[in-house]
């Protein structure tokens, strides 16, 4: 389950607005000019609705958003910004069908945009003065394309980490994880995949105190479990095994390396290892076995705020596979509907909200902004200091390239057939790997060819 923890919020004043509009204009006007045409009175100003999705909808994000509506509203006269929650990642398609229709969509992940290719307009037709989207990061613009088409604008993203239990390594009588990437585990030997298979048994105890390392193990009677991996969409999942999107060659469809390497991986972790929770174990702890204080390591992006119980952790260096550490990035944007009709006026709100550092630090993300990211550590280390921040920053250099959160068509469909795949790795202690992959490359071309 994604968490985020909000805290404080810093007040952006008119001369940020003015800026961007000058940027949004095509030609624009002067800065004498902007004053003299906001000191007039306005009869009416645009009304800008902002649908928040995703992680905005969780209730400690929505006080610190109603700060920010509240404060661009003072700033200026030209524009009225309303907020409106969504449901999680409710359905913006069906909302648009029945003519309530936003203007501004997010801070939504290109897993939940893809779902709705063909509602989102093209950023870069809008009234944009060249150069005016310079600062941001090109990697995140590039995430945010669909078919030459810009559909959102990055807000950032969260860089994928191993979240440990201190508690339970101290138990265990085993190291810490390595906090610099390129560093042996203390106890010797490179950090990878394999050293983290070497020492999950030590780590996964059941009821009775018996490791799976144990004869004795009783696997359905475990309590923790030495590693686990969030990914509710499997390409999430294995994205530590390298970058996992689809390839596609004269319209086929194929699997990379990685699906196969990363499947079978965590199907040996899970029924011959022993030391990854199965689907069972997942549902009893609510898919969030590390928060539960149940899991020695946890891969997951940085959007992730641990605990629900109260005990000791850290962050670590992400283990490599084949040589290379991946820290896969979860994308967040804003969209702006083709059906909107204030889509030049819901830009001048994004491009606050992307620059906004109260939101940026409440939502623990790398801002997509380059020049936002100078004090980014500094500003987390005020949030949780017991926390080891420069690892999220330094695994900004390990980024899943191509990334993981590809646009694709039949997304539905697509994250549909994922889903039972993972399934049967996660139920079927016999569940044939390989053959599988081979009918879910054969599916996956049924279903993009439709």
């Amino acid at each position: 389950m994604r968490n985020l923890k909000m805290k404080g919020f810093a007040r952006m004043g008119l001369v940020l607005f003015l800026s961007v509009s000058i940027i949004l204009t095509a030609c624009g006007p002067s800065q004498s000019q902007i004053e003299e045409l906001l000191a007039e009175p306005v009869d009416e100003p645009v009304t800008v609705k902002w649908l928040v999705v995703g992680e905005g909808t969780e209730p400690w994000m929505v006080s610190a958003e109603n700060d920010f509506v509240s404060a661009f509203n003072k700033s200026q006269n030209k524009i009225k910004l309303e907020i409106e929650m969504g449901q999680g990642y409710g359905g913006v398609g069906e909302r648009i069908e029945g003519g309530n229709i936003p203007d501004i969509v997010g801070p939504m992940s290109t897993s939940y945009g893809t779902r709705y290719n063909d509602i989102w307009a093209d950023i870069e037709s809008l009234a944009l003065e060249d150069g005016a989207l310079n600062d941001f990061d090109p990697s995140t613009l590039e995430a945010w394309r669909q078919e030459g088409k810009l559909v959102g604008i990055p807000f950032g993203f969260w860089p994928a980490v191993l979240y440990y239990n201190k508690d339970i390594f101290d138990q265990s009588n085993l190291p810490y994880p390595p906090h610099q990437y390129g560093q042996d585990y203390a106890t010797g030997g490179a950090w990878t995949l394999d050293k983290v298979a070497e020492i999950g048994p030590t780590l996964t105890v059941d009821r009775s105190g018996n490791t799976a390392r144990s004869p004795s193990f009783d696997p359905d009677a475990a309590k923790q479990w030495g590693f686990t991996i969030e990914g509710n969409d499997l390409r999430a999942a294995i994205a530590i095994f390298g970058s996992p999107s689809i390839q596609t060659t004269s319209g086929e469809i194929h699997l990379p390396q990685a699906w196969r390497d990363a499947a079978n991986w965590i199907h040996n972790a899970i029924w011959d290892g022993m030391f990854f929770p199965n689907e069972q174990a997942l549902e009893s702890t609510r898919g969030d076995p590390f928060g539960k204080g149940q899991a020695a390591m946890y891969y997951v992006p940085t959007w992730y705020l641990c605990c629900e119980v109260k005990f000791n952790y850290d962050i670590a260096a992400v283990p490599s596979f084949n040589g290379k550490p991946t820290s896969r990035r979860d994308q967040a944007g804003f969209g702006i509907p083709i059906a909107s009709q204030n889509q030049e006026a819901a830009m001048q709100v994004i491009m606050q909200l992307t620059a906004d550092p109260g939101l940026i630090t409440a939502y623990r993300i790398v801002p997509a902004r380059l020049d936002l990211r100078k004090d980014l550590t500094k500003l987390l280390s005020e949030q949780n200091p017991a926390v080891d921040w420069q690892v999220m920053v330094d695994s900004l250099e390990y980024p899943d390239n191509p990334p993981y959160s590809q646009f694709l068509p039949r997304a539905s469909g697509v994250f549909n057939r994922f889903g039972t795949f993972a399934q049967g790795l996660l139920t079927d202690e016999n569940f044939a790997v390989d053959d599988e992959l081979d009918k879910l490359e054969t599916d996956l071309q049924a279903l993009l060819a439709q």
